[in-house]
C-alpha cells in the first residue's frame, strides 16, 4: 500500500485500545439489531460528530504524525456532561452532538440501549465501555446529575480530595483496570481549579474472521507524506471482503469473528493525501 488512513467506528466511536489475533470462525452467526428511529438518530448524529471531531483534531494537530482518537469516548463524555447543562449551553451541546429535536430521556435511553446491545453482539469479541465521574469533594453536585449518569451511562461516581496525590493514582488506576492495563495513566497532576473529571474508557479485543498468515507477511515499500519511501512488514491475504470506491479513495472492511464488528481501512488515490480524504 502507498498510504492509508485507518478509521475504527462503533456508534461512531478519549481512549480506545484494540487487539487482534488469528482464528477463523465461519460458523458464527451474524446478529441483526433492530433500532427505533430515535436510536438511529443517535447513531447517525454520533457518526457525523465523530467524523467532524476527527477532521478538526487532525486540522488542529498541524503535523503529519500518526493520529488516533476515539470519538465515542468524547461523545459519551459530552453526553454525560449535557445532563448537567441548561438553556443555551444545553441547546449548543445537543446540536453539536447531532441530537437536535430529541428529548433528554430519548437521548439517554438511546445511549444506554445502543451501548448495552452493541457490546454483546459477538460472544467471542470483547467490547468494554466504561464511564466514570470524579469530582472534588468540596464541590457541590446535583444528585439528579449523578443519578441520571449512573442510570443511563452506568457511570461510577466518586468524590475525591483533589489536593491529595492519591487522587491522581485512583483515577489512573481506574483507567488502567478498564483498559486491561493498556493505558496505565492519563493524569500527571490535578490543577488547583479542577472540579470534575468525566472519563470514558473503551477496550476492544477481537479475532480476525479471515486470518493473516504470519508466513505471508513480507517487506513492502510504504510511501510517507513527504513522498519518501520506507520498507515495512506488510500483511497479505486473499479473501472476499466488502469494498467501496469513493471520491479520491478506496475502502475495505475487515471483519472480526462473526462479522458484527469490522475494521474499515481507507486508501487515498495516488494523487490524494490522507488529509484530502479527512477533509471530506
Amino acid at each position: 500500500m502507498e498510504k492509508f488512513l485507518l478509521i475504527i467506528s462503533f456508534l461512531s466511536f478519549s481512549f480506545l485500545m484494540f487487539s487482534c489475533s488469528k482464528e477463523n470462525n465461519d460458523s458464527a452467526t451474524f446478529v441483526t439489531v433492530t433500532l427505533t428511529e430515535k436510536q438511529k438518530q443517535v447513531i447517525t448524529g454520533s457518526n457525523a460528530f465523530g467524523f467532524e471531531f476527527f477532521r478538526k483534531v487532525n486540522e488542529l494537530s498541524g503535523s503529519d504524525q500518526n493520529l488516533m482518537v476515539s470519538p465515542l469516548s468524547v461523545s459519551m463524555a459530552l453526553g454525560m456532561t449535557r445532563n448537567g447543562a441548561a438553556n443555551q449551553t444545553l441547546e449548543a451541546m445537543t446540536s453539536t452532538l447531532g441530537f437536535a429535536g430529541m428529548a433528554d430521556a430519548e437521548i439517554n435511553e438511546s445511549y444506554k440501549y445502543i451501548v448495552e446491545t452493541f457490546s454483546t453482539l459477538d460472544p467471542q469479541v470483547r467490547l468494554q465501555i466504561a464511564n466514570s465521574i470524579w469530582y472534588n469533594q468540596n464541590f457541590s453536585v446535583l444528585p439528579s446529575f449523578i443519578e441520571t449518569n449512573k442510570t443511563y451511562f452506568n457511570a461510577e461516581v466518586a468524590p475525591l480530595d483533589f489536593s491529595s496525590p492519591t487522587a491522581v493514582d485512583i483515577i489512573n488506576g481506574w483507567v488502567n483496570e478498564k483498559t486491561n492495563e493498556l493505558i496505565p495513566e492519563i493524569l500527571d497532576a490535578i490543577p488547583a481549579d479542577a472540579v470534575m473529571y468525566l472519563v470514558n474508557a473503551v477496550y476492544f479485543k477481537g479475532q480476525w474472521k479471515y486470518q493473516f498468515e504470519k508466513e505471508k507477511t513480507v517487506q513492502k515499500p510504504f510511501t510517507l507524506a513527504d513522498g519518501s519511501k520506507t520498507q515495512v512488514p506488510a500483511m497479505t491475504q486473499h479473501a472476499t471482503h466488502n469494498y467501496f470506491r469513493g471520491p479520491g479513495f478506496e475502502a475495505i472492511g475487515l471483519p472480526y469473528n462473526q462479522g458484527n464488528y469490522t475494521m474499515t481501512v481507507l486508501l487515498p488515490d495516488f494523487d490524494k493525501s490522507v488529509n484530502d480524504v479527512i477533509s471530506q
